[in-house]
């Protein structure tokens, strides 16, 4: 049994049992400490350090202390030993026992532990946990356990502060930092799951493994030295985080870098682009922490407004340690292809069925005195007068793309009566969700405003492998609707072949609700399955109500929420939804 409360305070004692165990001082990248409640039988509950009672005589060797971190559930490595004491116990059956401790260091990404690994005993006792903060744990006086428990702490991590330097330079020899493997194992995974067919947004659960997963980190020593061969790196900028000649981590920042999809060609926006530390015995607590702040303030200094950091389903820790920092979940991708950093051989690899979901944090640069974007000019088009269109039969023809003024007159124009408002949930740990809300004055949105009108294409992409389709009735345009594929520079295609996107589709007001959308979504969707596509992608905005119900009806499902996609429109999010183009046993209905 592990003893509970603080010492007896007594002289040497003779032939007393001897007793050894290890206290973890489990410390995030935010210099918190987890502390466990413990309620033991006779005793008033407190808190205290994770404890584990080795065998007799032993002292706390690497492997003993390794096992115990192991079994409090959390992704984490003993870092080094802050002291040892000898003190004389009273057991909960009143044994008088003299009990060696040896206090050890545990840097951990944070995350919540996990009871799998416990004993019954500990389960009984072990009631809740919670992570302190240092100013908490020195004003808990003895709610903590034993009372030197603070002290030990604070010196460690005063001694650390002191000591870690980051500097910044440019990218160029990274063979020390391709040193460092990332973090590659996980207890578990981020699954999200669609609410509400979609309309009501996407929510993470959170699924536990029993066993690590382990990916192959040979693939990823070698991703530092592909950098600047695969990347123009001459924007980008290396952090070391030091004390005194040792390396304790590293960082990357990406920042206005032609082609780098995480950017968009943005200038307001810098990556994250990687992080990591040095692992036992060089690891510290507040290297994270140091290296992240740097990277914030090396941005900030490029007249960023974002700094965007990229985590995945396997990294159930990524989302604590951004929000602790002050992110905000900003995007989700549900069917996110192998990332632009994979190697090659895992993108051509990549099972079909499944695309590892990822999640963008964003991190506000903004200074207090920083005015906010200005707003879209919502409300600035006029609705077209509805000429009613006779709908009987529907007829869709397709073509290559010629000239769209015809196309271009029928309008694409909409009153804007309800919004899907966006929620980040629980600061983002239960995803982005959406509820619609019915707006007091409603508004009209033309996608036809600006470098958007169908005119403008040609111009801007290679639409040599687009297609158009138009739909009649009674000898009389009805609608139309564009797909893009196989064309670089599209960022929405992302560089893939068995990906088309429904670039445009438009009923003419007095066609609307009588299945002309339907009719073309089909053709559509038959054309790309043609060219061997497997997915139909299709954007639209939280303020496009009636589109989202289309689309679910239609049978897509809602794969992105981008919170920040639109910088001059900050009222609306880009949603994203896929329409799986497999073969399918029944064909999905709907009008529009």
């Amino acid at each position: 049994m592990i003893p509970f409360g603080d010492p007896i305070e007594t002289g040497y004692e003779p032939g007393l049992p001897v007793r050894v165990s290890a206290r973890l001082v489990i410390v995030d990248p935010a210099e918190r400490l987890l502390l466990f409640h413990y309620h033991p039988p006779g005793r008033l509950p407190f808190w205290s350090a994770a404890q584990a009672q080795l065998a007799a005589g032993e002292d706390a060797t690497d492997a003993d202390v390794l096992a115990a971190v192991e079994r409090t559930g959390l992704r984490a490595e003993p870092g080094p030993s802050l002291e040892g004491r000898s003190h004389v116990y009273a057991l909960a059956d009143g044994t008088r026992v003299r009990w060696i401790e040896r206090y050890v260091l545990v840097p951990c990404a944070g995350g919540e532990p996990s009871a799998g690994f416990w004993t019954p005993e500990e389960r009984q006792v072990i009631r809740a946990h919670r992570w302190w903060t240092m100013d908490e744990v020195w004003a808990a006086g003895d709610l903590i356990q034993p009372y030197f428990l603070p002290a030990t702490l604070g010196e460690a991590v005063e001694t650390v502060r002191r000591n870690v330097v980051v500097t910044a330079g440019p990218l160029r020899d990274l063979r020390w930092y391709a040193r460092m493997p990332p973090d590659d194992t996980s207890l578990g995974m981020i699954d999200v799951v669609a609410r509400d067919g979609g309309l009501g947004g996407l929510a993470l659960v959170q699924e536990w493994a029993i066993a690590w997963r382990r990916r192959r980190t040979d693939r990823f020593l070698a991703r530092p030295l592909r950098w600047s061969r695969e990347h123009d790196v001459r924007n980008w900028c290396v952090l070391t985080a030091r004390s005194g000649r040792r390396r304790l981590g590293g960082a990357v920042v990406a920042f206005d870098t032609p082609g780098l999809a995480l950017l968009r060609g943005r200038r307001d926006r810098a990556v994250l682009w990687d992080l990591r530390h040095a692992r036992r015995p060089d690891y510290v607590p507040g290297v994270d922490e140091a290296l992240f702040r740097a990277a914030a303030a090396w941005a900030r200094d490029r007249g960023c407004r974002w700094l965007i950091s990229q985590t995945t389903a396997y990294d159930t820790d990524g989302p604590g340690f951004f929000l602790q920092r002050g992110c905000e979940l900003g995007a989700i991708h549900r069917f996110a292809a192998p990332d632009e950093d994979d190697e090659p051989d895992d993108r051509e690899n990549a099972d079909d069925d499944f695309y590892e979901p990822r999640f963008l944090w964003y991190f506000d640069l903004r200074g207090p005195g920083d005015p906010d974007p200005s707003p879209g000019s919502a409300g600035a088009a006029v609705l077209p007068a509805a000429v009613e269109v006779p709908v009987r039969e529907v007829a869709v023809t397709d073509g290559p793309l010629g000239e769209m003024d015809e196309y271009a007159r029928i309008p694409i124009a909409f009153e804007v009566r309800s919004v899907l408002e966006v929620e980040a949930r629980e600061r983002g740990y239960e995803g982005l969700w959406m509820t619609e809300r019915t707006l007091d004055e409603p508004w009209v949105k033309d996608y036809d405003q600006g470098e958007e009108r169908p005119q403008r294409w040609a111009h801007r992409f290679d639409v040599s492998r687009w297609r158009v389709f138009e739909a009649w009735s009674a000898g009389r345009p009805a609608g139309g609707a564009v797909v893009a594929w196989d064309t670089p520079g599209v960022e929405m295609l992302e560089g893939r072949r068995d990906l088309a996107v429904l670039w445009d589709l438009r009923v003419a007001p007095g066609a609307r609700g009588h299945g002309v959308g339907a009719a073309l979504f089909r053709a559509a969707a038959a054309w790309a399955r043609g060219q061997g596509c497997r997915w139909l992608k299709i954007e639209t905005q939280t303020i496009n109500v009636p589109a989202c119900r289309f689309y679910a009806r239609m049978g897509c499902e809602l794969g992105t929420i981008d919170r920040f996609a639109y910088p001059g429109l900050p009222d609306e999010a880009q949603l994203i939804w896929y329409l799986d183009l497999a073969p399918r046993t029944r064909e999905p209905s709907g009008e529009s």
